[in-house]
């Protein structure tokens, strides 16, 4: 009798560490693609860090010390960690899209950032129960390697005044755990604890990743009322066995299994949190994880700036100004309120795309079988059966593309023409991902004067909300260096066609710099289409492939259009 999980499909087992890696990964991209989603699946080590939210990495650093085959309770937590993760993707909202990121210190950042993933975890135990209990017997497989807590099992919190740390794995132990409260436990613990499990159940009954986002904050302030007395272990992210063994009754100890391999793989699991380890599987797959010398830097103040990207422009040979970039700031009702505006040409666009979509279908004709062909049904009385009809719809291939937006001072005054296109482009290509990705990029300068640093903000992307606070806007017009970061976002995507559409008021700061851009474009098969006010400035850009508009309010409009345009 099976044992394990996998050993029910694990027919192909080897004495050979390089097909037992083999078949490993391919179980596990057989277990994903039952999450309904077009995700990749692949080995990754400590030094792995993915921008894809489409990219599932499975830590092999979790294999250590097991000789082939693979043990099955090894191959469970492996699968586990993939299924849990591409839950995350599938379901969940970045955390720094809540309302009070912004108003955030860096260690309330992280203690919220783990009481939403808590919360994310119990729902995505939900779904997976609703598609599959296997599915969701793999991740309590990875929880119970992780830590070796029991069903059942009872435990007493320590006689001293309820702090955040207990309070919060109390909270773990019963729900991810099963485990049951002592008799002897305080009416407020009991009262802060009832209150916890129920509104984790209201949780798991929303199904707007934004809304669960929300209700997250607002556990997350109801647990600021009880003391730390020292940093939470966090179930996945911090180790809290300490914490568990004084909390369990009659001494009992808990420790991993006396089988070598039970205690081998919870000292593989609980061995960091660097990037790669099981602990921050769900963020890196996201963002990068923030360098320590910043964080260091920057200490306990609200964090600002961006990622510097000066280095990899460098490599291109659009070198010498500072390039940062960084995500804009999502507001609810800013962002909503845009929408509003441009409503209709956001449904006007989406036609457009359906439209050109149902031009590329072509019938089929002389069949045996499909829908009956009405022009050839009178072979049909000469003894013929080949009067069907079936239609194809050939798809676009897909598409990759960027709108690169000037905010030089200039276009200050301009702003809401600038949010309206961001809106009506991205609102339009979000329900065409992933067979067409985007980004929509804001650049200035510092400054107005040369050598200025460069900065640009993302508003909105395939998998970002549209996010119109904290743009960084006012400076000059750095068009080199802009268009080369445009490059750098979408050269290595996979996608047949990539473009980049710009839009301009000005002359670029640098002429010649520009063309060296442009040619890198030209090198690596991305297009640029331009957007200029009043001179097309095709000299620079290239005949054909700049669009001239007079004023600025024409610019929603003019993004329309170039929509259609490369849409076809």
């Amino acid at each position: 009798m099976a044992q394990n999980l996998s050993d029910y499909w694990r027919i192909d087992k080897s004495g050979d560490r390089t097909s037992e890696l083999s078949s490993i990964l391919s179980g596990a991209a057989n277990v994903v693609e039952l999450l309904d989603g077009n995700y990749g699946v692949q080995w990754v080590g400590k030094s792995f860090i993915s921008n894809s939210s489409r990219l599932i990495g499975l830590n092999a650093d979790i294999l250590e010390g097991f000789s082939a085959p693979i043990p099955g309770e090894v191959v469970d937590v492996i699968i586990g960690t993939a299924i849990h993760e591409t839950g995350h993707n599938k379901w969940s909202t970045p955390v720094e899209n809540s309302s009070i990121w912004s108003g955030l210190y860096i260690k309330d950042r992280r203690s919220f950032s783990s009481i939403h993933n808590i919360l994310e975890d119990a729902y995505i135990d939900k779904q997976l129960k609703e598609k599959s209990i296997t599915l969701l017997e793999y991740v309590k497989a990875t929880r119970r390697a992780a830590h070796s807590l029991k069903k059942g099992q009872q435990f007493s919190l320590p006689d001293e005044a309820l702090s955040r740390g207990i309070l919060i794995e109390a909270w773990l132990a019963i729900y991810f755990y099963e485990m049951e409260i002592s008799q002897d436990i305080s009416s407020e613990a009991v009262q802060a604890l009832n209150h916890l499990i129920d509104k984790t159940r209201e949780y798991i009954r929303v199904d707007d990743a934004d809304e669960r986002l929300e209700m997250a904050a607002g556990i997350w302030e109801w647990l600021q009322q009880f003391p730390i007395k020292k940093d939470p272990g966090v179930l996945g992210y911090i180790d809290f066995n300490a914490l568990i063994s004084a909390m369990l009754g009659e001494g009992e100890a808990v420790t991993a299994e006396e089988d070598r391999v039970a205690e081998r793989l919870q000292e593989n699991i609980k061995g960091g949190s660097g990037q790669g380890t099981l602990q921050d599987l769900c963020s890196y797959l996201t963002k990068p994880p923030r360098d320590k010398t910043i964080v260091e830097k920057v200490k306990d103040q609200p964090e600002s700036g961006g990622k510097d990207i000066t280095f990899q422009l460098s490599q291109m040979g659009v070198s010498g100004c500072v390039t940062q970039i960084k995500n804009a700031f999502y507001d609810a009702p800013s962002s909503e309120k845009v929408k509003d505006m441009v409503a209709g040409e956001i449904k006007s666009v989406r036609q457009i795309f359906a439209r050109l979509d149902s031009l590329r279908t072509r019938w089929r004709h002389g069949l045996r079988e499909g829908k009956i062909d009405g022009g050839r049904l009178s072979k049909a009385g000469v003894g013929k059966n080949t009067v069907f009809k079936q239609c194809d719809t050939r798809r676009k291939p897909s598409l990759a593309v960027v709108f690169l937006i000037d905010v030089s001072s200039s276009m200050s005054p301009y702003m809401t023409h600038v949010n309206k296109a961001a809106c009506i482009f991205s609102e339009a290509l979000k329900p065409l991902y992933p067979r067409v990705w985007h980004e929509v990029i804001t650049y200035t300068g510092e400054g107005l004067h040369a050598g200025s640093d460069v900065q640009l903000t993302r508003l909105a992307s395939s998998t970002m909300k549209l996010s119109l606070r904290d743009i960084w806007m006012d400076g000059g017009t750095p068009t080199a260096e802009a268009i080369a970061s445009a490059l750098l976002m979408i050269k290595e995507r996979s996608n047949k066609r990539k473009i980049i559409i710009h839009f301009t008021d000005g002359y670029p700061k640098d002429r010649n710099k520009t063309k060296v851009a442009l040619s890198q474009c030209k090198k690596h098969g991305v297009d640029v289409i331009t957007i200029s006010m009043d001179i097309k400035q095709t000299g620079l850009y290239g005949k054909g492939m700049v669009e001239a508009i007079d004023e600025v309010p024409e610019l929603p409009r003019a993004v329309t259009k170039m929509l259609e345009k490369v849409y076809r």
